[in-house]
């Protein structure tokens, strides 16, 4: 059992990572893969929340979560960038009396926090948010694999016509209206931050 990550970024922007339950060996994924936590000016937020399987880690984290929580007097708010990451955010939404809000929900969830539509032509689709002025959050479709920023295969969203050509046509463009302006952070679902992204090497993984 692989024990949980937490990394902080700056005052009030966290990350953590938990070995998702249903990894195998041999999948295009890193077993470990992560979560934030941000406070934002109207309210305590998490994006794509996964709890941790230990006891001791899972104590651990309601013990924070709920501190910060109460210190701050605001709301909790739960935020999923894609339906298949859900992960444990039921679970979170539950305890804090608040809903579960991602591709689904209209506008922008909180003050200091943009939904951004990336265009994707499926109800598998995907956002991204902006956290302040910034910092990027995805979820699968920039990731981080060996190290370095790439694409998400189009079989990680669903294997309709609609998404393979989604991606062959307008990846490129909706990727690069996620970086402008240019974030001094990405935070990946699937890997650690990146500081100072460079957009070029990022479209040039997919080609």
């Amino acid at each position: 059992m692989c024990a949980m990550q937490v990394v902080k970024l700056r005052d009030g922007l966290w990350q953590w990572g938990c070995p998702h339950p249903s990894w195998k060996a041999g999948d295009d994924w890193d077993q470990v893969v992560w979560s934030t936590y941000y406070e934002a000016p109207g309210a305590t937020v998490v994006i794509d929340p996964l709890l941790p399987d230990d006891p001791d880690d899972l104590e651990r984290f309601w013990k924070a979560l709920d501190r910060d929580v109460e210190r701050r007097r605001l709301p909790a708010l739960v935020l999923e960038t894609c339906s298949w990451h859900r992960r444990s955010g039921d679970v979170v939404a539950a305890r804090f009396g608040t809903p579960v809000l991602g591709p689904a929900s209209e506008g922008d969830p909180t003050p200091g926090i943009a939904c951004l539509e990336l265009g994707m032509p499926t109800e598998n689709r995907e956002v991204a948010y902006r956290l302040g002025e910034d910092v990027l959050v995805t979820g699968d479709l920039i990731h981080m694999r060996d190290g370095a920023l790439t694409i998400a295969p189009a079989h990680w969203h669903d294997e309709s016509q609609e998404t393979r050509a989604w991606y062959t046509d307008e990846v490129a463009a909706a990727v690069a209206q996620l970086m402008s302006p240019t974030p001094a952070m990405i935070l990946t679902g699937h890997g650690h931050e990146i500081r100072q992204a460079a957009i070029d090497d990022i479209v040039r993984s997919h080609e």
